[in-house]
């Protein structure tokens, strides 16, 4: 099958168990200077990331519809009922979208919370499994999804999902309504620019940290080919705008900086450094700096002593800031002792509270997430040589306390974790589990009701990202 432009719209597909029947997509007109992609080549494995093996240009917008032929089956009711129920009104996320993947391939699934009862933790929702993956085609100038995705954050842009694929370093944003690909940006620059995340501040500028250093950048000024850097990126013209250089600020002398997940408060953006050798052998102290969109600069830096690799901040109710650090992986024998979920008070700079990782339950996982502004979820990792488990853990932020809620089959079988403080509900997956999804309601005094499990993806690829919009 083929896409057609001179049809304006992209053609109805029959995917296997009717995931994407009855779905036409429109067409999205090319943005600014639109330039064809190049073949794609097959990923080339490199330790533990996928990495590219074709180069990329500066800043392509693309525009482009899925041809979901080979969907891989209806979710988890019937799809007829997906985006049926009435919206809860912009304020409340209304989907959880789930980053299925075994680091080969990704798939988009999209799961309509509206669709629940108030109590719905035993309810199936109306989904859509498999809206995009890896096998859609998304015509002639688009970027395939690799196996190696993560879910940005688009702010006040609700009812859309924000893609960052950190192998191929594209951006791509999708309508969850329709599955509609409304565009793609990549941030390469011709070099290996392992993109984190990407935070929206306006709808004409998203701000993406790459982690990647490009070992032979030009010379030339603004062609933004730097990498271990923040970058803004216009989404609308389809092209970078602004680069600012980060390395200065590692606080491994000679190091990357590493930029790593975001979070947004106070009208700043704060992220966490993860202050990396080259190699990765080394890794510094932990820092967290904030920076002002609008002045384009640093304007404050906090040190988290005796703490490493902090790999992502999360706003707090309350101006409150939660920030997650798991401990180097270059030094196991101290990363338990270097591991905390820590709360800063962005307006002193200050920490108010540290929770440290225990012995016996391993060091903190990649997110941290509160249900409110007193009770927040996290996961600690589990352990090959031990057999011990991944755990989550609902912990108590006015005295520290921790409750397990559950563990996994098997040492790092858990993966994203979300929370949807609307229904006071925390999703988990466990993406080598035929039920991928875990949930757990939690009232305002902590107790816990498990929920059903659920699939998001039947005999598809397991939840690895997890995210409401």
């Amino acid at each position: 099958m083929t896409y057609d432009p001179s049809r304006g719209s992209c053609p109805t597909t029959q995917g296997f168990g009717n995931s994407m029947s009855g779905k036409g997509f429109s067409t999205i007109p090319p943005l600014g200077a639109a330039q064809a992609g190049p073949a794609q080549k097959p990923l080339k494995q490199r330790g533990p990331r996928w990495t590219p093996a074709w180069p990329l240009a500066a800043a392509v917008a693309i525009a482009g519809c899925a041809d979901d032929t080979q969907g891989f089956g209806n979710s988890l009711s019937s799809h007829a009922q997906f985006a049926k129920a009435a919206d809860p009104g912009p304020a409340v996320d209304r989907y959880l979208a789930v980053v299925g993947g075994d680091y080969k391939s990704t798939a988009l699934s999209l799961l309509d919370l509206a669709s629940l009862p108030a109590a719905g933790l035993q309810q199936a929702p109306a989904a859509w499994s498999a809206v995009l993956h890896s096998g859609s085609r998304l015509g002639p100038t688009a970027m395939a999804l690799s196996g190696d995705v993560v879910l940005g954050q688009l702010p006040g842009q609700p009812r859309q999902v924000l893609l960052v694929d950190r192998a191929t370093a594209v951006l791509t944003q999708v309508a969850a309504d329709s599955g509609q690909v409304l565009r793609q940006v990549s941030v390469a620059a011709g070099f290996y620019a392992n993109p984190q995340d990407a935070l929206a501040v306006a709808a004409d500028r998203w701000l993406v940290p790459r982690m990647g250093r490009n070992p032979k950048p030009s010379a030339a000024a603004g062609d933004f080919d730097d990498g271990d850097d923040l970058v803004a990126v216009d989404p609308l013209a389809g092209k970078l705008v602004q680069s600012l250089a980060l390395g200065s600020l590692s606080t491994l002398p000679g190091g990357l900086a590493a930029p790593q997940r975001m979070g947004l408060a106070g009208g700043l953006v704060w992220l966490p450094l993860g202050s990396f050798a080259a190699d990765f052998k080394a890794q510094g102290p932990a820092r967290l700096i904030a920076i002002s969109p609008s002045d384009w600069k640093v304007v404050a830096q906090v040190q988290l002593p005796g703490l490493k690799n902090c790999v992502s901040v999360r706003p707090l109710p309350g101006g409150l800031l939660l920030v997650n650090c798991q401990g180097s992986y270059a030094a196991p024998a101290q990363q338990l002792a270097e591991s905390a979920l820590v709360v800063v008070d962005p307006q002193t700079g200050s920490p108010t509270l540290q929770i440290p990782a225990r012995a016996g339950d391993g060091p903190f996982g990649r997110d941290a997430v509160a249900i409110d502004g007193r009770w927040v979820a996290a996961v600690t990792l589990g352990d090959f040589a031990s057999q011990r488990p991944d755990r989550l853990w609902l912990v108590d932020l006015t005295t520290g306390d921790r409750q397990l809620l559950s563990q996994a089959a098997e040492p790092f079988g858990y993966s994203g974790i979300w929370a949807d403080p609307w229904r006071r509900t925390l999703w988990l997956g466990e993406p080598k589990h035929a039920l991928d999804l875990l949930r757990f309601g939690v009232d305002s005094a902590g107790a816990v009701t498990a929920g059903s499990r659920l699939s998001s993806n039947p005999g598809g690829l397991g939840a690895l990202e997890l995210g409401g919009l």
